[in-house]
């Protein structure tokens, strides 16, 4: 064997070499199929929500001074969790569009809106607690999306760091 030949046959050997590595595939499609469900996830919440709030007469009757059931901050608490929401509507629609134009900084975004996202999760329930104060912010049912979006960011960040296929797809 030539040493041309040995070299070649290295290269080949090489993982940053792998074709096959290349491209939206294995572990990366279930990121695909959630990030693209993320949007439609999220959309769906907020307009259940706000859609009651606003059409039923809660808003008026919780940010009213004279009203009976008047909480204060509740008008600032939801404007700022209105914003932030619609905000992470569109991001998590931008980070699509990294993820399908392989983007070299996809991997970036996807870890930053993974945690951006489970921190507002628990920051917001923490300031419901103090605007609903008779109410229980960490019920069971936000105390088990917190331990999905734990569980997410636990499994899909390193993923995100260590997977050779991810260094191989997004890189434009």
């Amino acid at each position: 064997m030539t040493e041309q030949q040995i070299t070649e046959q290295s290269e080949n050997k090489n993982p940053s070499n792998d074709e096959s590595l290349k491209g939206i595939g294995g572990w990366l499609m279930l990121i695909g199929i959630g990030i693209i469900l993320a949007p439609i996830k999220l959309a769906y919440f907020v307009y259940t929500i706000y859609r009651d709030i606003f059409a039923n007469g809660t808003w008026s009757l919780l940010t009213n001074v004279e009203s009976a059931y008047y909480l204060p901050n509740f008008g600032v608490m939801l404007t700022v969790e209105s914003l932030i929401n619609i905000l992470l509507l569109v991001l998590s629609i931008f980070l699509i569009y990294l993820f399908f134009t392989h983007h070299k900084n996809f991997p970036k975004w996807f870890i930053g809106l993974s945690l951006f996202s489970l921190v507002f999760l628990i920051v917001d329930t923490y300031a419901v607690s103090f605007i609903f104060p008779g109410e229980q912010g960490f019920d069971s049912a936000t105390m088990k999306e917190i331990a999905l979006s734990i569980g997410r960011a636990g499994i899909w960040i390193p993923y995100m760091l260590v997977s050779k296929r991810v260094k191989l797809t997004f890189i434009k």
